[in-house]
């Protein structure tokens, strides 16, 4: 079976978790190459990776509609939704491509029943299209080889302390506020606060005037940062060959979002054997109270400290717990099968 994913494989890896074990090939090329592959069915993860994460003109939609248009003359379109909006550059423009991908979907993969549950509710006049929910995968690729100690050690982090991460991009100064807040209330004692991609001061704007502005006052906040306690931040993407050395040096995963419909990070933060505390909303809370991890209410700092300190002061057992929950649950090989039967009853059956 001839996947056809229309954009570039990227450094994210849950794809490759999932291909791993899928019975056949994964396609990635323009959607603009799509007739020089033989392809039997075509699944879109994240519209804006269609056209680079950059924003569509409307001319290059109405070019996608033409060519969604024709492909379902022949094949079968299925839309896996992890997002419900871009995480960045969010207007009009890019409004219309999630429309128009969900417009053309002949099928409709969600991660979670909240996600299905919310999709209906939305979109009425899509309830026939073909539904069904399969989870993100557990995390097999990342190396993990290095212990809690020798991770400590290459940040010059002090063995002793708690460490709370926040693992991925921090886009915006409303998630910061709130991860700084909550961090100051946590009564715990040796807490201290691991950023693994402070993201706030980028791109800069076009404006020359603005991008000098912008640079000064990037360079206080880090100094800021640098001042404070107990607390490192890194400011650049985090290598794949790099992921282990943060995840591993921490005691909880903290997920760090207001509005939020999935995320990797506690599928993540589980593989490794940690406790993940994250709000209860979308299809996040769904997951963590599965695995009985702490939840929190996203619009009160104090819910989120508390969970924070819940998190902190669980069994180190628990780790143990979630790993052997995400690996008999969501395993890649579990997740790919599940593709391969959709897919394959996509093709065959409808």
């Amino acid at each position: 079976m001839n996947v056809f994913l229309p954009f570039k494989r990227e450094t994210n890896v849950v794809l490759d978790e999932i291909e791993l074990y899928f019975n056949g090939n994964f396609i990635y090329d323009s959607y603009t190459n799509f007739y020089k592959h033989k392809v039997d069915i075509i699944n879109i993860h994240w519209p804006e990776s269609i056209f680079g994460f950059s924003i569509p003109s409307i001319e290059q939609l109405c070019d996608l509609e033409e060519s969604l248009i024709e492909w379902k003359k022949t094949k079968k379109i299925v839309y896996t939704i992890h997002n419900n909006e871009p995480h960045i550059h969010i207007n009009k423009n890019n409004k219309i491509l999630y429309e128009l991908i969900i417009k053309y979907a002949d099928a409709l993969i969600h991660l979670g029943k909240f996600s299905l549950t919310e999709f209906k509710k939305n979109y009425p006049n899509s309830i026939n299209k073909k539904m069904t929910i399969i989870s993100h995968p557990a995390y097999t690729l990342f190396e993990n080889n290095i212990t809690k100690n020798e991770a400590r050690n290459i940040l010059k982090i002090p063995l002793h302390k708690k460490v709370i991460l926040v693992f991925g991009s921090v886009r915006t100064n409303e998630e910061a506020s709130l991860i700084f807040n909550a961090f100051n209330k946590v009564k715990t004692n040796d807490k201290f606060l691991l950023i693994s991609n402070f993201n706030v001061y980028k791109p800069l704007p076009k404006n020359l005037i603005q991008r000098v502005k912008k640079y000064i006052n990037t360079k206080l906040e880090r100094l800021k940062h640098i001042l404070r306690r107990n607390t490192l931040i890194n400011y650049d993407f985090v290598l794949n060959n790099k992921v282990q050395v943060y995840l591993n040096a921490a005691d909880v995963i903290f997920i760090a979002r207001k509005k939020i419909l999935n995320s990797g990070n506690v599928f993540l933060g589980y593989s490794f054997k940690k406790i993940v505390v994250g709000p209860d909303v979308g299809n996040v809370g769904e997951y963590l109270k599965a695995a009985n991890n702490p939840v929190f209410n996203p619009q009160k700092i104090q819910s989120i400290a508390n969970a924070l300190e819940e998190g902190l002061n669980y069994n180190k057992d628990k780790g143990d717990s979630n790993f052997q929950f995400v690996n008999d649950n969501y395993h890649p090989s579990k997740i790919a099968s599940l593709y391969n039967e959709f897919f394959t009853e996509l093709i065959y059956n409808h």
